[in-house]
């Protein structure tokens, strides 16, 4: 036999997996495995809210739990901003941003095996632009008060006089760098402008 046939003859030899079923024997030639359910990457979605962006992820099956990246550009240096230790949990929220600053995310899950820590394929990037709280405020003109604290956080300070306009009392709630005027009657209190 040549020199280059037996080359090739070794080289099949090493990719080929033997199975044998019976007295039959199965041969693949070093077929690549498709991934598995814990190697594909978690579809992610963001939403912009008042100096925040809740990070959302479609479940990997046996996943322990996930990481979270952030950076301040798509290539810049990605750091892991959190940890979530249940697989279940599926939603994120980052506080404490720059209003209208663009953050980038990335997500990967995760699980243990033994000791080791073993991770998933990272998520496509995804980028959003947070909201200030006056952007946010305004969204909420015509609906109740405890909404728009819910999606902002309480006021400085607010106070109340009888209203011109009606039984109630007319409210303004300070906030930094703007006002909330409000409708107070019989126990609820809704938002009427922003300024």
């Amino acid at each position: 036999m040549k020199k280059g046939s037996k080359l090739l003859t070794l080289f099949l030899c090493l990719i080929m997996t033997f199975t044998t079923t019976g007295s039959t024997a199965a041969v693949s030639y070093g077929a690549s495995a498709k991934p598995t359910s814990f190697q594909k990457r978690p579809l992610v979605t963001l939403t912009a809210g008042a100096e925040r962006i809740t990070v959302k992820w479609k479940q990997v099956k046996g996943a322990k739990g996930y990481q979270i990246y952030r950076a301040t550009s798509k290539k810049g240096t990605y750091k892991r901003i959190k940890t979530i230790r249940k697989g279940s949990t599926l939603r994120y929220v980052n506080k404490k941003l720059k209003a209208g600053k663009k953050y980038y995310y990335k997500v990967r899950a995760y699980k243990k095996s033994g000791q080791k820590t073993k991770t998933g394929k990272f998520s496509s990037i995804k980028a959003r632009k947070t909201l200030s709280k006056k952007e946010v405020a305004k969204k909420y003109v015509n609906k109740s008060t405890s909404a728009l604290i819910a999606a902002i956080g309480k006021p400085k300070s607010s106070n109340y006089a009888q209203s011109c306009f009606g039984p109630g009392e007319d409210g303004i709630f300070y906030y930094k760098g703007f006002k909330v005027y409000t409708y107070r009657e019989n126990g609820k209190e809704i938002v009427m402008s922003v300024e």
